[in-house]
């Protein structure tokens, strides 16, 4: 890893040459102030540093503004995305929007082993749309940094829009993923002073049909305020899909999370919850953390449970979607690409809001998620099929 303006590096050689004698010793001293949260990337992921001479800086990079040891660069490095005001709306096709994280997972599987992949809930959820053909687009914000720049292309490259994406010279947001036996991960995030906390909006963008929020986006501030205020705030005709992805480790404020879980609830029309969510929310009482939901204003509760089936919730009763049996590598992004899935579907079928009555249609919605999430697990890291991968049908 070549150490770059983006990660905020300066290398600066001095030479001492002392003769003593017939002997030359040479003492090379290298000082190099690096951002805190780069040296803890190198050391988790084990990469070699090559340490190159930086050239001189330009003029407009020049200009800096210090806040403790991490170096800000008061420049926009992508005009293109930076030439509007970070809060301001933007007018797209009619689209999913999904917001939320984006990070890198430092995955560390059962022989410690340790490999980066590109993640975050809502990140993923917006990847599978993309794969699947849905016009889509990230609000989320990305580092300047080689992770963020990775990131950025990932998107691009799963046909994501990014126009709502916002840049920050903070270091990319990281989590470390263990894999347990089954394959299935236990998150642990390093939050402080990086990039996912930082995306804000003001109001959805013109031509949004369905909004998909959720993971850490209902817990990082300033991030998560604004992601209520969006949903407080959507359009009539906006379906909103969220996905709580609960996250104990960095919820330090559990009933400050439930009450804003309710509020967000109160607008939301499906909710996808996992067993692990529902313990969160209502433990030992699954049923009446269900039951909850609906009552607060959920009209479809979808409850995932691993390997389980899938089970439909809403006022009229509950359906039962099977799960088929696969090889599981690992389940990261499962439940991700489960909601992505559900969403590209049914805004592909041309549905909203009002439908989601069709008890037919929601089975269906349900079982080609469930197909695409089943893919998913059988490769390692959050890797979503692409619509000619599957054999469930799908709207034309």
């Amino acid at each position: 890893m070549c150490a770059g303006p983006a990660m905020g590096a300066v290398v600066v050689v001095g030479v001492a040459m002392v003769l003593l004698g017939a002997a030359l010793l040479v003492a090379v001293v290298m000082a190099v102030d690096v951002v805190e949260d780069a040296v803890i990337v190198v050391v988790l992921v084990a990469v070699p540093i090559v340490v190159v001479e930086q050239p001189a800086p330009s003029a407009p990079q020049t200009a800096m503004a210090k806040s403790g040891r991490r170096t800000i660069v008061e420049r926009c490095h992508r005009p293109w995305a930076c030439a509007r005001h970070p809060g301001a709306a933007v007018s797209l096709p009619a689209v999913i929007v999904v917001g939320g994280e984006a990070l890198v997972d430092l995955v560390i599987d059962r022989e410690g082993h340790v490999a980066a992949k590109l993640g975050g809930g809502p990140f993923n959820a917006a990847r599978t749309a993309g794969r699947l053909g849905s016009p889509v687009a990230f609000l989320g914000a990305l580092s300047n940094d080689r992770f963020g720049q990775l990131l950025l292309a990932q998107l691009q490259a799963d046909d994501v829009d990014v126009s709502m994406v916002q840049f920050t010279e903070l270091p990319t947001t990281l989590a470390a993923a263990e894999l347990d036996a089954g394959g299935s991960a236990t998150y642990r995030f390093y939050l402080a002073d990086t990039s996912a906390p930082t995306a804000e909006l003001d109001a959805l963008p013109n031509g949004t049909r369905l909004f998909h929020v959720g993971t850490l986006g209902m817990v990082l501030e300033p991030m998560a305020t604004s992601m209520e205020r969006l949903v407080a705030t959507a359009a009539e005709d906006v379906l909103v899909l969220l996905d709580p992805n609960c996250r104990p480790r960095v919820t330090s404020d559990r009933p400050g999370y439930l009450a804003r879980l309710s509020r967000m609830v109160h607008r939301a029309d499906v909710v996808k919850v996992s067993t692990d969510d529902l313990e969160y929310i209502a433990p030992g009482t699954h049923d009446d953390g269900i039951r909850s939901l609906l009552d607060g204003g959920a009209h479809v509760v979808l409850h995932t449970d691993g390997g389980d089936s899938v089970k439909v919730h809403t006022a009229t009763g509950v359906a039962v979607v099977p799960v088929p049996k696969v090889t599981v590598v690992d389940t990261i992004g499962a439940g991700d690409s489960f909601g992505g899935a559900f969403a590209a579907w049914w805004h592909q079928a041309g549905l909203g809001r009002a439908d989601l009555a069709d008890q037919a249609a929601l089975r269906a919605a349900t079982e080609a998620a469930v197909e695409v999430a089943a893919i998913n697990c059988t490769r390692a890291g959050a890797q979503p099929p692409r619509r000619e991968e599957l054999r469930t049908s799908w709207p034309e």
